[in-house]
């Protein structure tokens, strides 16, 4: 694409990536769109912007934390052991209270409710 080539060869353009990264993804995130905001990580992984991609992350992560997206939280958890990145610890707290509580939405089962009606005559 044109936009990565462009990314590729101006510095200055990555130093404005690197400085609007986390309002970028809170931004996209408020319009619930978590692929633009994947894109933009693998982005900055790219051009080793680590210290933006770790705010991202944490902006990713507190996100899946409110909507109670566990598969969504521990994927980032490995992704994290494997770049060797240290969530902060009030994020680990929630994650783990949310395992330990097993606060996952679950699907109710929709039965209807069978009604008993009495004919008096």
């Amino acid at each position: 694409m044109l936009s990565n080539e462009l990314l590729e060869t101006s510095e200055k353009l990555q130093n404005i990536v690197r400085d609007k990264a986390t309002i970028f993804s809170i931004n996209i995130l408020r319009e619930y769109n978590e692929d633009a905001v994947v894109s933009l990580m693998q982005s900055l992984l790219k051009y080793k912007m680590m210290t933006e991609y770790t705010k991202v992350l944490q902006l990713l992560f507190n996100y899946k934390l409110r909507n109670r997206d566990l598969r969504g939280c521990r994927e980032i958890v490995r992704n994290c052991e494997a770049l060797g990145i240290k969530l902060p610890s009030d994020q680990q707290g929630r994650y783990i209270r949310m395992l330990i509580n097993n606060e996952i939405p679950e699907e109710k089962s929709i039965t209807k409710p069978t009604l008993n009606f009495k004919l008096k005559f």
